[in-house]
């Protein structure tokens, strides 16, 4: 009996039958995971969202800090009426001068941070001015020196502003009359917990120790840069 000749089809309907079923088992396992994945995704993604808006929160946190930082300042201007008169303005405070660059006060006082030099304005007057950022606290002493020019006498004046803490003022210095070559202690100005304060001093000074007045008022008999 002769052997008969089959064709052996390997995707035949029951191979069908068996890809589908487990495709379909495929699926119905995909659609009941695919949530959790869903809710891994979306709690990635608002871990990272926090985390976003944690670090923006302390980079604001860190530029508010650093305004606050510079916040507090104290302004000081000086100006005088009268051409070709060059006055010199300087401050005074725990031991340390602040005034013109590469100068010095009676020979010996020497500039610790310069005063900044204004151009002149309407011809005749002239300014000299100070920005002092976050101040310590203490007494700021303002002096004048006629250091050149042939007008006989010459009325400086003064204005000084601050934001201190929760204080924001200014307050205008009485006019301080300088002849040539003459320094006056013009000036002061009082930083405390209490908020800003001034007195009007106009005692002239020979570079020694402190008028009598400025002593008190300082608590210190001479200028301790000159001990």
């Amino acid at each position: 009996m002769k052997p008969r000749n089959r064709e052996i089809n390997i995707f035949n309907l029951s191979m069908l039958d068996v890809i589908c079923g487990a495709l379909g088992a495929f699926l119905i396992l995909f659609l009941i995971a695919a949530p959790s994945y869903s809710k891994k995704d979306d709690k990635k993604q608002d871990t990272k969202s926090q985390q976003a808006r944690k670090d923006e929160s302390k980079d604001e946190k860190s530029k508010k800090d650093e305004k606050n930082k510079t916040k507090n300042r104290l302004h000081i201007v000086s100006s005088w009426e009268a051409p070709g008169v060059d006055i010199d303005m300087w401050i005074y405070h725990g031991g340390e001068w602040i005034g013109p660059k590469d100068r010095q006060l009676f020979g010996r006082y020497k500039v610790a941070y310069p005063t900044q030099e204004l151009p002149a304005g309407n011809g005749s007057s002239a300014r000299e001015r100070i920005i002092l950022a976050d101040p310590p606290g203490g007494i700021w002493l303002i002096v004048y020196h006629y250091r050149a020019g042939n007008v006989p006498s010459v009325d400086v004046r003064g204005i000084a502003t601050w934001a201190i803490a929760s204080f924001v003022g200014d307050v205008t210095f009485s006019p301080t009359r300088l002849s040539p070559g003459q320094v006056r202690i013009a000036s002061a100005v009082a930083l405390d917990s209490e908020g800003p304060g001034y007195a009007f001093l106009g005692d002239a000074w020979n570079g020694g120790p402190w008028p009598s007045g400025v002593g008190k008022f300082l608590g210190e008999p001479e200028p301790a840069s000159a001990r």
